[in-house]
């Protein structure tokens, strides 16, 4: 954190020299499904040879290497033979391109997010399952899974996906319908930002890409419409694909809410869930 801490300081100190001009090659393919998935990526600059990218997701900066021939990388901070660091000087040049926009692209926050564990499944003499084919609903549901989300009340009971346009009029309001289903954990709202506009589409990708999505998001379906901007060039991969699951799956408007029952059955409500009792209800009893 000490280090994070540094270099925020450095990139929001002002800047008088000129911005310098720097021919940017396309980014490595193996950083490719990141920025896909909403990641944001910068280009710091060539050094001895190795061209360096800084990748930003949830608020967190990364940094890579790549060695001329594109046969290989690193990731960590660059140091020259005598101890200087080559990554807070690209920081610094790159801060003077593109302003505030790396920023403004991740939330205003470099926060740290602890890493989840994945559990590794029993080694069992159980034989196993019989693989079935999933019914449309069930397909539906899986790629919904595997769209780019974000949480709104982590605790919740109760899974709820919901296709939202950041600047949709409904969306807003049926957000600010569910504050009690959210204080009384009773909805883990998994909000699938796509955009209808390009401005849009760009907020959508600030969600994607922030460190704080559910408090920015709250904010901004509670009126402060300074909580949510973005800049022009942020990357708007990841919206773009949500966006294309959601026509796939033959929806035109927003918001579009699915969720499963107790008994697995998948239901769709197109538009805002009018009474938020009965849905809670149906999860729970059917």
């Amino acid at each position: 954190m000490r280090m994070f801490t540094l270099l925020v300081l450095v990139l929001l100190m002002p800047f008088t020299t000129q911005a310098q001009d720097i021919t940017q090659p396309d980014p490595p393919k193996s950083l490719k499904k990141m920025v896909d998935s909403g990641a944001q990526i910068f280009y710091l600059g060539e050094f001895e040879g190795m061209n360096g990218w800084a990748l930003i997701r949830q608020g967190k900066p990364e940094f890579f290497y790549e060695n001329r021939d594109r046969t290989a990388m690193v990731m960590g901070l660059m140091f020259n033979g005598e101890g200087e660091m080559i990554t807070m000087g690209q920081l610094t040049s790159l801060n003077r391109r593109v302003g505030d926009d790396m920023y403004a692209a991740t939330g205003g926050s470099l926060s740290q997010h602890k890493q989840a564990q994945i559990a590794q499944p029993p080694v069992t003499d159980t034989p196993a399952p019989v693989v079935r084919e999933l019914t449309q609903a069930q397909r539906m549901y899986t790629d919904l899974i595997a769209s780019n989300w974000i949480t709104i009340n982590e605790t919740g009971k109760h899974d709820v996906f919901a296709f939202i346009d950041p600047d949709c009029p409904h969306c807003k309001q049926m957000i600010r319908e569910m504050d009690s289903a959210f204080s009384n954990d009773q909805i883990k709202l998994r909000v699938i930002p796509i955009g209808i506009s390009d401005a849009g589409q760009r907020k959508a990708a600030v969600l994607l890409a922030s460190a704080n999505p559910e408090e920015i998001l709250l904010k901004y379906a509670h009126g402060d419409n300074s909580a949510l901007s973005a800049p022009q060039n942020i990357n708007t991969k990841a919206v773009e694909n949500n966006k294309k699951t959601l026509l796939e799956w033959g929806f035109d408007a927003t918001p579009i809410v699915v969720y499963r029952t107790l008994k697995g059955e998948i239901r769709v409500v197109r538009g805002r869930p009018y009474d938020l009792n009965n849905l809670i209800d149906d999860i729970e009893k059917n």
